[in-house]
């Protein structure tokens, strides 16, 4: 209650009546002004940031200035704070804090009825819109600092490149004798409410009372530049402790910037967890990134794992499909805790269809055959035919998990038309069905055209040969774009 009445006054910023709080806020109407000027005295008593004016009214006492040269931040929070992927969020807000004036950033979703997670999109949009350089700064509680990176370059299809800060952290190095390890902690800290079951908008407006408040903090212990604040983060976080893996930090840093899927192993050798990634380096990494506050499956897998394996494929479909056969060869027990959520198909129809993209030796292309009565087959096509080309290096990890696999490098025309007609066109033909819903799950994310073939426009195999040398011929480089779907 004592929370709204705070915001109330934070919005005027002037003195309101005990009367008026009363009736705009508490929603008591008639009420006396000395029966309200009590109840308002006692809802406000412990609100270190308002003043009682005269008898009866009140006023929002702004955290004084900060001296940090950085004029401009960016305050966002997401809810849950906690979750297993940006997907799972119900609710994200931004409000941009620029020379003490706020403006709330509003994604085009909000006015249009787009649902989730175009509304996302639209915001992380606003976001990028703002002035280069301003830092988003997060309460730092739970995963959502790392999900926010992640739904960035999912939804913006580019690596996020501000800077970002952790309230949590920076308190951490602000309060070192206590604990700072919720909100309601660092609200205590502060001395200022904490919200408890709030909803997005509230959420919102907490965070940048504690940024106030954190701001002002900073200022009386004479840190008034960014280079003064990292030290202090830096001094909250501590590096994580890597001596008991097999593995040190340039191996981290060595990590590919690209799709594939990882392999933690206990010192015994047994896989006990197994994830994909579309940025590997950038996934591997967020598990011993300092200052992560780790949940209960990032405690586990800290404490059991001793060795890290990559398998690098060429494309985010690829990792997908090979960590669900990983995890069903593997049954790696931190896996069989984590609940999966069935994901809804949107905007991509269901008809056969062959994707075609990169495979991770540039000699080879990656072919997904999808047909919604079959299921899924995939294939290796050498880009050249008539050469002896080793097989790429993904085509060992799927040996790994499916020997059949090793019948799935194309190198002549002839083992293509076998391969498509095999397919498409014998009646008895029978795929994957749990890899075929993945991939139309997956490309029912995807807002770009996807390389392939539509497969209702082959009247027979040769037609649908023809349509994917044609393809393969003019390709060139991947990036050269000629779609046919």
């Amino acid at each position: 209650m004592s929370g709204n009445l705070v915001t109330y006054l934070r919005e005027r910023r002037e003195p309101v009546t005990a009367a008026e709080l009363a009736a705009e806020v508490l929603k008591l109407q008639n009420v006396p002004e000395a029966v309200a000027a009590r109840l308002i005295a006692s809802l406000l008593d412990r609100e270190k940031e308002v003043d009682r004016v005269g008898e009866d009214s009140f006023v929002y006492r702004a955290a004084p200035a900060s001296g940090l040269a950085l004029p401009s931040w960016l305050i966002c929070c997401v809810l849950p704070e906690r979750a297993s992927h940006w997907r799972d969020w119900q609710g994200a807000a931004c409000t941009l804090l620029q020379g003490g004036r706020r403006q709330r950033l509003e994604g085009s979703g909000s006015r249009d009825g787009l649902g989730w997670p175009e509304r996302l999109r639209s915001l992380l949009r606003s976001i990028d819109e703002a002035e280069a350089g301003i830092p988003l700064v997060f309460s730092g509680f739970g995963n959502q600092i790392s999900l926010f990176r992640q739904a960035w370059l999912d939804l913006l299809n580019r690596p996020l490149d501000r800077p970002l800060l952790s309230m949590r952290l920076i308190a951490a190095g602000l309060f070192s004798g206590q604990r700072i390890g919720s909100a309601e902690e660092m609200a205590a800290a502060l001395g200022t409410p904490a919200w408890s079951d709030a909803e997005i908008g509230q959420m919102n407006e907490q965070l940048l009372l504690f940024w106030e408040h954190l701001l002002a903090e900073l200022a009386v212990r004479g840190i008034d530049s960014p280079l003064e604040l990292a030290a202090s983060m830096a001094a909250a976080a501590p590096e994580i402790d890597l001596s008991p893996y097999a593995f040190d930090a340039a191996f981290l840093q060595a990590l590919p910037a690209t799709p594939g899927v990882y392999l933690m192993r206990d010192r015994a050798g047994a896989v006990i967890y197994v994830g994909k990634a579309k940025n590997v380096a950038q996934r591997v990494k967020s598990y011993f990134a300092p200052g992560v506050e780790p949940d209960a499956k990032l405690t586990e897998i800290r404490g059991r794992l001793h060795r890290l394996e990559i398998r690098e494929v060429g494309s985010e479909l690829e990792a997908l499909l090979l960590e669900q056969r990983m995890i069903a060869s593997c049954d790696p027990p931190i896996n069989r805790q984590i609940a999966v959520q069935p994901r809804p198909h949107r905007r991509r129809s269901r008809h056969a269809r062959i994707l075609i993209l990169p495979a991770v030796a540039p000699e080879w292309l990656r072919l997904f055959f999808l047909d919604p009565a079959r299921g899924s087959a995939h294939f290796w096509l050498a880009r050249r035919y008539g050469r002896s080309s080793e097989a790429p290096p993904c085509h060992r990890h799927w040996l790994e998990v499916d020997g059949r696999s090793v019948k799935a490098l194309l190198r002549s025309r002839s083992a293509l038309r076998r391969a498509v007609q095999d397919f498409f066109w014998n009646e008895g033909a029978a795929g994957d069905p749990a890899a075929a819903e993945i991939a139309w799950s997956w490309l029912g994310e995807q807002t770009e055209a996807i390389h392939g073939i539509d497969m209702r426009l082959a009247a027979a195999p040769a037609e649908a040969v023809r349509l994917i040398e044609e393809y393969r011929q003019r390709l060139g480089e991947w990036h050269e774009k000629i779609i046919f779907t």
